[in-house]
């Protein structure tokens, strides 16, 4: 817990392009509970979707705005929005928290940016205005915060932000209700391969259900949890593939634990990620991991780990399929990579050592901009 001897709490407003239950979202929420009385928060779901509000704490106010909206609009109702909540600090989250950028800036409000998504029609090719409007907001940031090595260089290379200003967080974790499970033989029962990640088309639910409709053991079962707009299409595959049967699309949920505890593997199959948070809460919870080698996946995992990260390639679907048949074989395998998955979790990214560094550059921040004011 963070203290303060001001007078009052710092004011913090948070721009989301949408407050539904996301990497980003969670993890705020958790900061949130965790920085104390030292910072006072408000939200902005600039798409007017709030389902990550469940979990937010009492009495922080929750600005949904009107979408379908041209940017006029939503620059104008971020203006207003701004304006009323008096913030000593904004900060904005990835492409779709912009415009909080734009508005603050116009308003002489310092902001911090914090950008770990790159959009799926991003990846494809480059789009120019995207990068301009990037270029002439982001060098006035106090500061860009990344969670990985590849998100640093575009932030630099791409969108020409001073070195000196990008800051790298790791993602974290908490730990409460995470205990590792018991890796028994699978004899009984019927094994659980599951995933947690957002029905995008970079987190790749074809490429998941493809690697699960050929997995060696015909009693395993497949849990997705997340929901999107590709959710719909993974479901007719599924069908197509012959396994809807064996599937369970859980949909968005607002706390992930009991799925994890249910899986005795847990599998990434994304064509695109960062530092993926789901894949530090499956580590959280003791479960051997195998997963596309895809932004900073590698260098999260313990040594133990990394012959389970799959180059994306045309023999990825194969090669995944192999080392998740692997782990359901060998119950000492899934306990010893269990093992080592938790204990690094716990070196490196409990929540609370993650918490005081965001605690850190907002506080410096919105100070550095008080001595300027």
């Amino acid at each position: 817990m963070v203290s303060d001897q001001r007078h009052r709490p710092r004011r913090l407003l948070h721009v989301f392009a949408t407050f539904d239950a996301g990497g980003p979202q969670v993890r705020t929420n958790e900061l949130m509970h965790r920085l104390g009385a030292e910072f006072e928060h408000a939200v902005v779901a600039a798409d007017g979707r709030t389902g990550a509000a469940q979990r937010t704490p009492v009495g922080i106010a929750i600005h949904a705005l009107r979408r379908p909206a041209p940017a006029w609009r939503q620059l104008c109702d971020l203006l207003a929005v701004t304006r009323r909540s008096g913030p000593d600090l904004v900060l904005t989250y990835n492409w779709g928290g912009m415009l909080g950028a734009v508005a603050a800036r116009m308003l002489g409000i310092p902001f911090v940016h914090h950008e770990e998504v790159v959009p799926p029609e991003e990846r494809m090719r480059v789009l120019r205005r995207r990068d301009w409007l990037r270029r002439i907001t982001l060098p006035h940031a106090c500061c860009v915060v990344v969670p990985s090595q590849g998100m640093g260089q575009r932030a630099v290379h791409r969108w020409r932000i001073p070195r000196s200003r990008v800051v790298r967080i790791d993602n974290g974790v908490d730990l409460t209700g995470r205990s590792a499970r018991a890796h028994a033989p699978i004899v009984e029962r019927e094994p659980v391969v599951g995933t947690v990640a957002h029905a995008r088309v970079e987190k790749n639910w074809p490429r998941m259900l493809r690697v699960f409709a050929a997995l060696a053991e015909p009693r395993a079962r497949l849990v997705l949890v997340g929901d999107g707009p590709e959710r719909a299409a993974a479901a007719r595959l599924a069908g197509h593939l012959g396994i809807a049967d064996r599937v369970r699309m859980c949909g968005a949920v607002q706390d992930p634990r009991p799925w994890f505890d249910a899986m005795d593997v847990f599998a990434l199959a994304s064509d695109d990620e960062q530092m993926p948070l789901a894949v530090i809460e499956a580590m959280a919870h003791g479960l051997p991991v195998v997963a596309t080698d895809v932004g900073d996946v590698a260098a999260m995992l313990p040594p133990e780990q990394r012959e389970f990260v799959v180059p994306l390639g045309p023999d990825a679907d194969a090669t995944m399929t192999r080392a998740i048949d692997r782990l359901l074989a060998d119950a000492s395998l899934r306990a010893r990579l269990g093992a080592a998955n938790r204990q690094h979790v716990e070196r490196e990214y409990e929540l609370d050592g993650v918490s005081v560094r965001y605690a850190d550059v907002y506080r410096r921040n919105a100070a550095a901009a008080e001595a300027f004011a």
